[in-house]
């Protein structure tokens, strides 16, 4: 029996169909990777240093180097002949630096090292540090520095820049070593607070007279036209008047004239100084038989400096005292400094006061 004859129409099944295919998109134009940044091109900053009128050429003869040390270890060794300026060599982070330190508390240019005639010792010359004003600055044998200034860097001494742990140790001719101190550690130490008591009590001698001469100054312009020293009626300064002018001296003499020993005494006294007299005598064991009797005044008048008083009697040597204590008298009344204070004069008898009373404490 055949399959139509089974019954029902005989169908060939269908075969699947391939889905289209999608139309596949354009092709994207090929764009090229873009390019590398161009590394910016780092331009120094201008060098702005000007060697100072003590500076000269090294000996490059005298074989003075730096000696790098790290932890406690020789690293490197420069050579401070090898420079590119005459004078100095330069230390920064910047590669246009003789000494280029890659440490990031390294200022651009940091310091300079300068070579120079020393000044305040006999001419000799030598290495100086001088530190640019950098952010974390120099030290010089574990001393800060002060930027701007120039430190005399002797053999031996030990450099130090910013925040690096490296030291710099100069190395030198046996001339340039430091000397050495010729005294103990703790008795060098004593000597520099010392002279710093002495800075300091010399700060306060000046204040103390500047406070004191701007009292005087407001004193004087209120005294009401009472204060004989500063006018006279006519308005002349009496310490600058005629010495012919009798009746003024008479006047101005009745302070001194019946004890001028004590007069001149509180002068001395007043300005700190011992009042000390000097005699001589001419024609021993003869009818011309003189005292002559001198003292030396702590003032200065015009040019001259301390002038020096005398007097010659033929009576005793006590007369020739009181005679020249009275001519000191006038010639000090005569520059109205009897009764006032000289400048300089208090002010060495307040340093020498704060001196003797730190001295005593």
């Amino acid at each position: 029996m055949t399959d139509a004859e089974a019954g029902g129409d005989f169908k060939m099944p269908s075969l699947p169909v391939a889905a289209a295919k999608e139309s596949e998109p354009a092709a994207t134009p090929k764009v090229a990777p873009p390019a590398p940044p161009q590394k910016k091109l780092i331009i120094a900053p201008p060098f702005e240093y000007t060697p100072p009128p003590f500076a000269c050429d090294p000996d490059d003869s005298a074989g003075y180097r730096l000696e790098v040390l790290k932890d406690g270890s020789i690293v490197e060794s420069i050579d401070l002949s090898k420079r590119k300026a005459a004078t100095y060599l330069t230390i920064g982070r910047l590669p246009e630096c003789d000494i280029t330190l890659e440490h990031p508390s390294i200022s651009r240019y940091h310091a300079v090292l300068q070579f120079g005639a020393e000044r305040m010792s006999k001419g000799k010359p030598g290495w100086y540090i001088y530190d640019m004003g950098s952010t974390h600055g120099s030290k010089l044998n574990k001393n800060t520095l002060p930027a701007n200034q120039y430190h005399r860097v002797q053999v031996g001494m030990m450099l130090r820049f910013g925040g690096s742990t490296r030291l710099f140790a100069m190395v030198g001719p046996e001339e340039d070593v430091e000397p050495e101190w010729d005294c103990s550690p703790t008795e060098m130490r004593e000597r520099m607070a010392k002279k710093a008591l002495e800075r300091k009590l010399a700060k306060q001698a000046r204040e103390e007279l500047e406070r004191e001469e701007a009292e005087a100054r407001q004193a004087e312009g209120c005294n009401w036209g009472m204060d004989y020293e500063d006018a006279g009626p006519s308005g002349l300064v009496l310490g600058e008047t005629d010495v012919s002018d009798s009746h003024l001296m008479e006047d101005r003499e009745a302070y001194y004239m019946e004890a001028p020993v004590k007069a001149l005494s509180k002068f001395f006294e007043r300005e700190g100084f011992d009042m000390e007299f000097t005699w001589s005598e001419t024609g021993v064991n003869s009818h011309n038989h003189k005292w002559i009797c001198s003292i030396e005044l702590p003032i200065e008048v015009g040019s001259q400096k301390s002038p020096i008083i005398s007097a010659t009697v033929t009576t005793s040597k006590k007369d020739a005292q009181v005679q020249c204590s009275l001519e000191a008298c006038r010639f000090l009344d005569t520059h109205g400094v009897l009764r006032k204070s000289t400048a300089v004069s208090r002010i060495k008898r307040l340093m020498l006061c704060c001196l003797l009373r730190s001295y005593r404490n």
